[in-house]
């Protein structure tokens, strides 16, 4: 009879180990998973925001074209330091998001661009 009792025992205590063993691995992947998601929508988060940026900068431009336009009939801006200063914060700001969205898609494991983020980089004034 203690024979029958201590192998129930043993086998339960078995059981339970494998169980604990389970649920604790499916913890870690659950933190994991938790942890790439944050990583993963803060990269995005910052994308949005500099896209959002690079608007302004565009606005920023055709403001000032507008205004030297209308002002001074302004049509060449290849000596003007204004206009190639705000081109080159342009240009900058444009090789940073697509650096954003490499980094996204490297810790994504796979190419899935972001395709807004392309389309932006790739044709600016749609």
């Amino acid at each position: 009879m203690t024979d029958i009792f201590e192998q129930t025992l043993k086998q339960l205590n078995e059981i339970t180990d494998t169980a604990s063993q389970k649920v604790g691995s499916f913890f870690k992947k659950a933190v994991n998973k938790g942890e790439e998601y944050a990583v993963k929508g803060k990269i995005q988060i910052e994308i949005e925001k500099l896209k959002w940026d690079l608007k302004q900068l565009y606005i920023e431009l055709g403001c000032y074209v507008a205004l030297k336009n209308r002002d001074g009939g302004v049509m060449d801006f290849s000596h003007d330091d204004q206009y190639i200063r705000l081109l080159d914060k342009i240009e900058n700001q444009r090789q940073y998001i697509s650096e954003r969205v490499k980094d996204k898609t490297s810790s994504d494991g796979k190419e899935n661009h972001d395709e807004s983020a392309q389309k932006l980089l790739e044709n600016p004034l749609s």
